[in-house]
């Protein structure tokens, strides 16, 4: 009986002994089966992560480098771990730096276990941020400007003859001897504006954003230089400008990477102010933004210049406006008729005229405080004109000078 006994209890241990082993190689089936699905369940996490994330390289890169002008056409990036492709479609009426853009891109991140897509739609941003888009190239000249008339009767300003001078009891005796004087009328009149007393000091501000490749062909005979204006301001039939001011860039050499500050005052003596290549001139290179600002003052009859903020030179500026004069930006203004010439490329924006001198630090001010400076609110005083050409040519002083646009186009940047 004993040993029968023993013998039931071996069987009943071996029993156990096997259902245990089979209970755990099902525990260990099941744990391997799940262990197997959380790693490829985090797999497909990381797969999709990293896709994902090259679909989101795929935005970045476009929106840095190829948001203006991308193609309909396929672009891919190929990486070691995988490859980027972007597609734009439906070119919209838009630009964004000069250039078409389009209303929708995908981006999609491809690698070997699955890939991610994303996808823009583009509209005009809020509050809209635009620029003036003036596309003069070389085989398209002279036709994008934008006509300021409006603030002739502002600016007009007067001689009226200096009674300090115990000489000057007349007119005649006032004038007589006056075209000798350097700079003009200094000795014998005060120059100011017809509407008010106001000393004719007069300052003007904006942002360019040049282009030297479209700019036009040298500028006379044996002349290397190439030139192109940004503002001026001439008599109505477009010979004379001594009275006027024009501001502009000159390349030199048919230089398409390069430029410096120019300023003319009298178109028959060729008396040009060239801010260039006498270690104070700050460079100008193309497709980015600066800032220029330029005063006169009758204090002494000199223009001061500045670009972002950095003091270039100072020339002898005898301008005096007329009622008549033509105001123009991105061109000059020649006879007959007068014609549009050495017209500029590029993007033109924030322009602002004053009736006063801004000192050194405003001018700083709006180059520091960059392309969304409040310039009526904090710069009103004396104010004549202020375009941002926000996607619009209003004048946004309040006084109503607003601007006429001849062929340019508004854009993003």
């Amino acid at each position: 009986m004993g040993n029968h006994k023993k013998t039931q209890e071996g069987v009943f241990i071996a029993l156990f002994a096997l259902s245990t082993l089979v209970v755990i190689s099902l525990a260990i089936g099941f744990m391997s089966n799940t262990v197997n699905n959380l790693l490829a369940g985090q797999g497909q996490v990381m797969a999709g992560k990293q896709s994902y994330w090259l679909a989101y390289s795929g935005m970045e890169i476009t929106s840095t480098n190829r948001f203006a002008g991308i193609t309909a056409d396929t672009n891919t990036y190929t990486l070691e771990g995988g490859t980027i492709t972007t597609i734009g479609a439906n070119v919209g009426a838009g630009k964004f730096n000069g250039s078409d853009i389009t209303d929708e891109i995908t981006s999609t991140g491809t690698i070997a276990d699955g890939s991610r897509q994303l996808k823009w739609t583009l509209g005009n941003p809020s509050p809209a941020e635009y620029a003036l888009f003036l596309k003069n190239s070389n085989s398209n000249k002279n036709t994008d400007w934008v006509e300021i008339d409006g603030i002739q009767s502002e600016m007009e300003m007067n001689g009226v003859c200096d009674q300090s001078k115990a000489e000057h009891t007349t007119y005649t005796l006032c004038n007589a001897g006056a075209a000798d004087h350097e700079p003009p009328g200094a000795g014998h009149f005060n120059i100011t504006y017809t509407v008010g007393s106001e000393a004719a000091d007069y300052t003007v501000s904006f942002w360019v954003r040049p282009d030297f490749t479209t700019m036009q062909a040298t500028s006379g005979a044996g002349n290397s230089a190439t030139r192109c204006w940004l503002f001026g301001v001439t008599e109505a039939d477009g010979v004379d400008k001594t009275q006027g001011i024009q501001i502009g860039i000159r390349t030199e050499n048919g230089s398409a990477d390069e430029g410096y500050l120019e300023f003319r005052y009298d178109n028959e003596k060729n008396v040009n102010a060239h801010f260039s290549e006498n270690g104070s001139a700050t460079q100008m290179t193309s497709n980015n933004w600066y800032h220029v600002a330029y005063y006169r003052t009758v204090s002494d009859y000199y223009g001061y210049a500045y670009l972002n903020g950095v003091y270039q030179g100072k020339y002898v500026d005898p301008s005096s406006f007329e009622a008549d004069d033509i105001w123009r930006l991105g061109t000059d203004m020649d006879e007959p008729g007068p014609t549009q010439s050495e017209n500029f490329g590029g993007l033109l924006d924030e322009v602002a005229v004053w009736k006063t001198a801004l000192s050194e630090a405003q001018i700083q001010s709006l180059y520091i405080q960059g392309k969304s400076f409040d310039i009526v609110g904090n710069m009103g005083t004396n104010l004549v004109a202020y375009w941002n050409f926000d996607n619009n040519s209003n004048d946004q002083s309040g006084n109503n000078n607003h601007a006429t646009i001849a062929g340019a186009a508004y854009t993003g940047f």
